[in-house]
C-alpha cells in the first residue's frame, strides 16, 4: 500500500453562535459538508493559509480567536 501525505489547515467559522461549514460540489466529497481549509500557498503560515481560505470559500474576512489545535493524525 501507498502511503499518502498531505498537509492542510483547517478553522471553524462561528457566526452568531452558529457553526459556519461548506457544501462540496465536487470532487469526492461532493454533497457532504466540510471545514474551510485547505493548502499552505508557498511560505505562508498556518494563521495566514487559514485566513486565506476563509475568505476565498466565503468572502468573509476572519480573525482568528485561538488555535484550537495542531498536529499529525
Amino acid at each position: 500500500m501507498k502511503l499518502h501525505r498531505a498537509f492542510g489547515c483547517y478553522g471553524i467559522l462561528t457566526w452568531h453562535h452558529q457553526l459556519v461549514v461548506i457544501h462540496k460540489h465536487g470532487g469526492p466529497y461532493t454533497g457532504h459538508f466540510d471545514l474551510h481549509g485547505g493548502s499552505l500557498d508557498g511560505p505562508e503560515d498556518l494563521a495566514a493559509c487559514v485566513l486565506r481560505e476563509v475568505h476565498e470559500e466565503t468572502g468573509l474576512a476572519a480573525t482568528i480567536q485561538q488555535q484550537a489545535w495542531d498536529g499529525q493524525f
